[in-house]
């Protein structure tokens, strides 16, 4: 209990102890900020000419020996002190301007020796009283007399010189280059909205502007920087209208597979609105900001084209000449933190056009109905025997894929991540374009759940399968009536079911099979090895005879996506998952 109790006060404890350390470091700082100023003002009020005996100052004894014993060991150069004090107080307050460790100290001994160096071989210039007191005190003459008795004049001042450069990189560890690439950022961001008028000169208010010769402006003309074009813009696909209005029931016919009537569109609810679209300012605005975000990440280049979409918005970003692709694609975490957004995804290059595509997730995401699928030109062309319904892209425009050129389709996606949504989703798409005399399903459900809306439907080869056990021998069974077509094929001499079906009779013909697994993982558990023969099998050549497999599992483990599946599964659909692990197992060849 007592350990119980003691857990939430950890926190508080920690919250009060860092509270505490931090009252410390400001009570630190002021009185480092106290001291900057009495050494200042030490060190101000101070006459290196007259003795220190005889000098009265408004620090009191105490100040005028602390600036006698500064200005006899350093000169001017102490004044150094009361600076690095200063900086060391501001970074209590503020982000800090000195690195940690033992780096800035290194840094100020050799900024001290250089400062004191150079106040002392410049000392006449200081007037009769520095000169005999000493600018750079007794070190800076010390430094002096070693390097001039080895390195001569030019040398000495070579290396005092660069030694002050060399200790603000020790105190501060900032890069010179990095600092050097900013300020080339910047200056290029200025010029670009500084307005150029190449042939004209600015006149004062009031006067006529005075053309600049041609041979003026030839020379000029190279290093203003030109204004990138606008991006441009992809118009989203308008929603189709409503054909047909809602209607709650629908006869599908009775009497058999050859009064079976398909049901209309019209079932389906219908789109409440239109989508929300965004303005052509709104997108060009938005796509500035982007091109400003990776600059400020030394990524040049320009947008060229913006495809907004339901859920996402497209930016095709060309880079500058010299800006390797990798840079762009590892600054997808920066640019969703830095646009605000919930994930940035980088894809590119993209082949035959130089660019690479940022997608961005729109503020509000646009629903995605059926019944706009279904009613488009792509989901009833005749082309696609088995047409799966899987969306729409990044334009609007409706997404339908060809089963049969699949030929098998293998879908993974952690819980809640719509996996289910999209089976129900593809095996709707086929119920609405096929008769049950021309395809025929297995529904594997060891869940229980997702499949059973779909029993006593006529569709059904047998009824749902809910057993573990059962679907093995139901998957052997399947084999066993693949090699039955196959011999059916052999003996009309064809390739495959669609030139079957057009050397027999109408009534003979062979309806496609589709095979559903919804939960994979439960029969690999159960009776792993006949469940993957049966699926091996049929993925390597049921194809030619008119069965396909759609196989779905949550948990996309090497033990459940076993190496022998997944070579037979080209087709793969991968919704949101766990971890990196379980894409790789998936998505990985």
């Amino acid at each position: 209990m007592a350990t119980i109790a003691s857990t939430p006060d950890r926190p508080r404890r920690a919250r009060k102890k860092k509270e505490a350390r931090r009252w410390l470091r400001e009570a630190q700082a002021i009185l480092l900020l106290a001291a900057a100023g009495f050494g200042l003002v030490a060190l101000a009020t101070f006459d290196p000419a007259l003795a220190p005996g005889v000098q009265r100052g408004p620090v009191g004894p105490v100040g005028v020996w602390l600036g006698w014993a500064f200005f006899r060991a350093l000169g001017y150069a102490g004044f150094l002190f009361p600076l690095l004090l200063v900086i060391i107080a501001l970074s209590a307050f503020m982000r800090p301007l000195a690195a940690h460790g033992w780096a800035p100290f290194v840094g100020l001994g050799i900024i001290v020796l250089s400062a004191t160096g150079l106040l002392a071989e410049t000392s006449s210039y200081f007037g009769p009283e520095a000169a005999h007191a000493g600018a750079g005190g007794a070190v800076g003459w010390g430094v002096t007399a070693g390097l001039q008795a080895s390195l001569g004049e030019f040398g000495t001042w070579l290396v005092l010189i660069a030694g002050v450069p060399i200790g603000v990189l020790f105190i501060t560890q900032v890069s010179y280059s990095a600092v050097s690439r900013m300020v080339n950022v910047r200056l290029k961001r200025w010029r670009r909205s500084k307005p150029a008028h190449p042939g004209r000169a600015t006149a004062a208010a009031g006067e006529p502007l005075t053309e600049i010769p041609a041979a003026m402006t030839s020379d000029v003309a190279d290093d203003v920087v030109e204004t990138p074009p606008p991006p441009v813009v992809v118009e989203p696909r308008k929603r189709a209208t409503a054909s047909l209005a809602w209607q709650e029931t629908f006869d599908f016919g009775k009497g058999g597979a050859e009064s079976f009537q398909l049901p209309a569109t019209g079932l389906l609810h219908a789109p409440d609105g239109p989508d929300h679209t965004f303005t052509n300012a709104e997108l060009q605005d938005n796509a500035e900001t982007l091109r400003k975000k990776l600059l400020d990440f030394e990524v040049e280049g320009r947008i060229v084209q913006v495809s907004p979409g339901p859920i996402i918005t497209s930016y095709e970003f060309e880079p500058a000449a010299g800006v390797k692709i990798s840079r762009v694609v590892n600054l997808a975490d920066d640019l969703a933190l830095g646009l605000k957004a919930a994930a940035v995804r980088i894809v590119g290059p993209i082949p035959g056009r130089g660019t690479v595509a940022i997608e961005v997730p729109n503020a509000e995401a646009g629903m995605v109905y059926l019944r706009e699928i279904f009613a488009s030109a792509d989901f009833v062309d005749p082309k696609k025997k088995l047409p799966l319904a899987l969306g729409k892209d990044v334009t609007g425009g409706p997404v339908v894929s060809d089963l049969t050129a699949m030929p098998h389709l293998l879908v993974a996606g952690a819980t809640g991540t719509g996996k289910s949504v999209g089976l129900n989703v593809m095996i709707c798409s086929i119920l609405y374009r096929m008769t049950p005399a021309e395809v025929r399903f297995l529904l594997i459900d060891p869940k229980r759940l997702e499949l059973s809306i779909y029993e006593g439907i006529p569709h059904l080869l047998a009824p749902v399968v809910t057993d573990a056990k059962e679907a093995a021998a139901r998957l052997r069974w399947i084999v066993g009536k693949m090699d039955e077509r196959y011999k059916l094929l052999q003996n009309k001499q064809v390739r495959n079911i669609e030139g079957f079906n057009k050397a027999v009779e109408a009534s003979e013909r062979l309806p496609y099979w589709l095979v559903v697994i919804d939960e994979l993982a439960d029969l690999m558990l159960v009776s792993s090895g006949d469940v993957q023969t049966a699926l091996v099998r049929l993925a390597q050549i049921a194809r030619a005879v008119g069965i396909h497999l759609i196989v779905a599992t949550q948990r996309p483990s090497v033990d459940v996506v076993t190496g022998l599946i997944k070579a037979n599964f080209p087709t793969r659909i991968a919704f949101q998952m766990a971890s990196k692990v379980d894409s790789r197992t998936v998505l990985d060849a």
